[in-house]
């Protein structure tokens, strides 16, 4: 067996990341610059995570609020659709004729017909508050069938 002769070592050689150098050297800093051959990444990683989800949550916060106003839009069209301002109301005086207030109002928003209009009612019609919250209807109820009934009551709700 022949004897071997020492390896001799050699250290690895390393590029500084920060200035570019090129060395060989086992030291954890480099010889150039004097900053660690390692950069600290994790500082740079918690910040672009945190970036990230505040743009998610902003890009979540943007959507859901141009959803919600398409959806306002939506109900205010629908609203003032099939609407009547209070004076128009208030000026149908009891025993007009249904026809009559549908002549002056155009088409009622919702019908009731029969034993669910009201009480001694035949027919109900409904009608939208102009300008006014969701739901603020007018009720006009007739007695006598179908169309040729009179205004019998009228109530805001």
């Amino acid at each position: 067996m022949a004897d071997s002769e020492p390896v001799a070592f050699t250290p690895p050689t390393k590029i500084c990341p920060h200035c570019g150098a090129q060395a060989q050297t086992i030291d954890k800093r480099c010889p150039n610059c004097g900053k660690k051959y390692k950069r600290r990444i994790f500082l740079k990683i918690v910040l672009a995570v945190f970036v990230g989800g505040l743009l998610l949550i902003g890009g979540c916060a943007a959507l859901i609020g141009g959803a919600a106003n398409e959806v306002d839009k939506e109900l205010k069209k629908q609203q003032s659709e099939h609407s009547i301002t209070n004076a128009q109301a208030r000026s149908i005086s009891l025993g007009t004729p249904r026809r009559e207030v549908e002549s002056r109002f155009g088409r009622p928003g919702d019908v009731q017909e029969g034993e669910n209009a009201g009480l001694g009612s035949d027919s109900c019609i409904y009608y939208n508050v102009r300008n006014g919250d969701i739901l603020d209807s007018w009720q006009f109820c007739f007695d006598g069938a179908g169309r040729n009934g009179t205004l019998s009551s009228k109530n805001r709700y």
